[in-house]
């Protein structure tokens, strides 16, 4: 049998060919109050070995897609866990989705988190262009969540050019802030920020008071990478 969940989407990130989405459960009470209250972190994923959700999974009715703030009501089949990422419950693909509201600035702020430490942790080190940018595998293995939603002050997008091995300099845009007195710089996946920044030249950009969704991707050469999968701004 199946079930609905209705959440806020929180990230909308691009993955191999699909997309990664995830947010907040929110509940008919929920609503009720003005959308005050917020429940788990729930992921959409799919059946396909690669958990990615096609663009024919995420369509509205309409034929419009999902957008970061939509809250949606979607079928699910069953929880289905992948190590790290709890949150994950496998879609069932046979019915549309449904946009039933959008969440406003001051009720994103009602569902930011504060970690009182590191995000999951720091001792990894950082990768090239980098800052506290991955966990190890390992430590990964031990981890019970893969998402945090956050809010920083002095928010900064650097659009710069990084070595990438046999594909050479490739155009990078990272998100570079402060959470809990620990600093990050993490490659950006939401595809709308990276669109609006790649237009731009190389350097930094001052953007200040965000939200953060941070996920952590799957495991990749020995690490897990956070992920600046969405940025929400006043």
């Amino acid at each position: 049998m199946t079930y609905t969940k209705r959440l806020v989407c929180f990230a909308n990130s691009r993955k191999l060919k699909g997309r990664c989405i995830a947010g907040m459960e929110v509940t008919r009470a929920g609503l009720g109050t003005g959308l005050r209250e917020f429940g788990r972190w729930i992921r959409p994923v799919s059946e396909r070995s690669t958990h990615a959700i096609s663009k024919k999974d995420r369509r509205y009715e309409s034929g419009s897609m999902p957008r970061v703030l939509d809250i949606i009501e979607i079928e699910m089949k069953r929880r289905e866990p992948l190590g790290y990422q709890r949150e994950n419950h496998v879609i069932d693909s046979r019915y549309y989705w449904t946009r039933v509201g959008r969440a406003s600035w001051s009720q994103v702020l009602h569902a930011v988190e504060k970690p009182t430490g590191p995000l999951w942790s720091n001792a990894a080190g950082s990768s090239k262009g980098g800052i506290n940018d991955r966990v190890s595998e390992a430590r990964a293995r031990t981890l019970r969540r893969s998402l945090y939603l956050v809010r920083t002050k002095n928010l900064r997008i650097i659009v710069t050019e990084e070595d990438c091995g046999l594909a050479g300099p490739k155009r990078k845009v990272r998100a570079r802030f402060r959470v809990s007195g620990e600093e990050y710089c993490l490659a950006v996946t939401d595809p709308v920020v990276k669109k609006e920044y790649r237009t731009k030249k190389n350097g930094e950009f001052r953007v200040g008071d965000a939200v953060v969704c941070v996920s952590l991707g799957e495991g990749f050469k020995g690490y897990a990478y956070k992920l600046a999968a969405s940025i929400i701004t006043p």
